[in-house]
């Protein structure tokens, strides 16, 4: 499977894969330390068996989300174990940026649940159909409040993403 840069048509992500590639946001990881980490972080509803966390980490990896790492290289404490060393996992530039879109999709999505059950509204927010959600690490675009939301809404108002000015949005 090709490196695929366009992290917009990767999303929604499945929930395992999400709490996957959480799991190496931190830190670089090896395969127990991802099926705990993930068990942990879904707070026990995610429970990954060795063959399904191997098969989407083949995957993450043929996508070009994350990439092995000896652990002898990153001079962990465990990599002084006799044996084979392990291989651990760690997220690429293009995982950060898949990530980062993931969580802003869900942090829209959650605003706009809050807003549409807030007292009762039933309106949408004034988001602006012409704007592409991407993670907070692209360039082109700012987080800024929406004022008509501020009113509404007081300090937990929901953010919106606007064009920066003289930025081409991306699709």
């Amino acid at each position: 499977m090709a490196v695929q840069a366009n992290v917009q048509e990767n999303l929604p992500l499945t929930e395992a894969t999400l709490f996957i590639i959480l799991s190496l946001a931190p830190e670089p990881r090896h395969g127990y330390a991802i099926m705990k980490d993930v068990q942990a972080l879904s707070e026990g509803r995610v429970v990954l068996s060795t063959g399904t966390l191997y098969g989407a980490l083949k995957r993450l990896l043929e996508q070009g989300w994350i990439e092995r790492v000896d652990e002898a290289e990153q001079g962990s404490a465990e990599s002084n174990e006799p044996g084979r060393p392990r291989k651990a996992y760690t997220l690429t530039h293009l995982g950060k940026r898949v990530l980062g879109a993931e969580v802003a999709r869900l942090q829209t999505l959650v605003a706009v649940a809050r807003l549409r059950t807030a007292r009762g509204q039933s309106r949408t927010p004034p988001f602006h159909s012409s704007l592409t959600f991407m993670p907070p690490l692209c360039a082109c675009i700012r987080v800024t409040s929406a004022p008509s939301l501020k009113k509404r809404c007081g300090p937990s108002l929901p953010m919106r993403l606007q064009k920066q000015p003289g930025m081409a949005a991306h699709r």
